[in-house]
């Protein structure tokens, strides 16, 4: 959740009269912006009736389904018991940019899970799975939807604007920006390729996309899942990747082998990861932490990230990619050692 474009609570109805529900949720009391996340616009709207989470979509290379098929996919999901957050009315419209409402999930947020919470997410991520294989979806014709193309065309839209953003970007220690991404550039080239490669025949369906903290909401033992703007038609175990490079570390991209044993301990206790499931993880991770280190310099180009904040994403990217290649890899044939998943897929 983020904010970039700026309302007023008296533009208020004409968003609901855009998304049909002019005069059914009440008077429009309070209008807050959610400074969290770096993609969208998102405000809570309170009325008279209740909470709402209002959503305008950004101009983003990730985009990728449209807003009302955010919301149709949203509604499906939920009726097969996905722990997500409901969308409220139609999507729509207002001033060039695609908008939706949600109910807003009462609950904690947790910037830094311990193993319990860890296990929480895990699991309740691998029943929204599970109920995303009950979703009729064609696949095909999602994928050729995509706004915002292929996951490798989007690390190169962000890498043409490297060139020119580089020079604003300050450097970290003694390394430049430039000598970073050429370093990073062949291994990066290696790991798109090998995701492809890895993924081509692993179980797909509707994904979340975007499985960070901040789009986690905790109720006791509860878990939800907000935010469904990047939802996506993809191989199931990406989010389970993201969820792992993005809570399972100290903070500086350092993995913790334990943490991620407790995070697939938890996936795996409603839904059983193959063999090719369980060895793509640290691939997937990779991928991930190159595709975030190219997005902070995207940002850091369109002023949405500071230069620190810049710095310290390559940081922990790199870091996170260091970990791929030795402890990550580790924990992970440990794990699917023990699943038995090592020469039997257990899927």
């Amino acid at each position: 959740m983020a904010v970039f474009t700026t309302l007023q609570l008296n533009q208020v109805g004409s968003i609901l009269d855009a998304v049909g529900l002019q005069d059914q949720l009440g008077e429009p009391l309070s209008l807050t912006p959610m400074s969290d996340g770096i993609t969208n616009t998102t405000y809570k709207l309170t009325t008279s009736d209740g909470e709402y989470g209002l959503h305008l979509l950004e101009e983003s290379p990730l985009r990728t389904l449209s807003a009302h098929d955010i919301v149709y996919y949203t509604q499906q999901l939920i009726q097969q018991g996905a722990p997500i957050t409901p969308y409220v009315g139609q999507a729509a419209t207002w001033n060039g940019k695609e908008c939706f409402l949600s109910q807003w999930v009462t609950g904690e947020q947790i910037q830094k899970p311990v193993p319990r919470e860890i296990y929480l997410t895990s699991r309740a991520l691998a029943h929204f799975h599970n109920a995303s294989l009950n979703v009729p979806v064609d696949g095909s014709e999602l994928s050729a939807k995509r706004n915002g193309g292929s996951l490798i065309g989007a690390l190169s839209s962000y890498a043409r604007s490297m060139v020119g953003i580089a020079g604003s970007i300050i450097t970290h220690g003694n390394v430049s920006l430039e000598d970073l991404l050429a370093c990073a550039k062949p291994d990066c080239l290696i790991t798109m390729q090998a995701v492809k490669h890895a993924t081509t025949d692993l179980p797909k369906g509707l994904i979340h996309g975007d499985v960070w903290q901040s789009n986690i909401i905790y109720h006791g033992d509860d878990v939800t899942f907000i935010d469904m703007e990047k939802l996506k038609y993809s191989c199931l175990v990406k989010d389970l990747a993201q969820y792992i490079y993005s809570s399972c570390h100290d903070g500086k991209g350092h993995i913790n082998p334990e943490l991620v044993k407790t995070a697939i301990g938890g996936y795996q206790t409603e839904r059983c990861l193959s063999q090719d499931e369980l060895l793509a993880i640290p691939l997937l991770i990779k991928q991930i932490a190159y595709l975030d280190m190219a997005a902070a310099i995207y940002r850091g180009g369109l002023n949405r990230e500071t230069s620190e904040g810049v710095a310290l994403a390559l940081e922990k990217g790199n870091a996170i990619i260091n970990s791929c290649c030795g402890v990550l890899d580790n924990a992970i044939i440990s794990i699917a050692a023990d699943s038995g998943a090592l020469g039997l897929d257990v899927a």
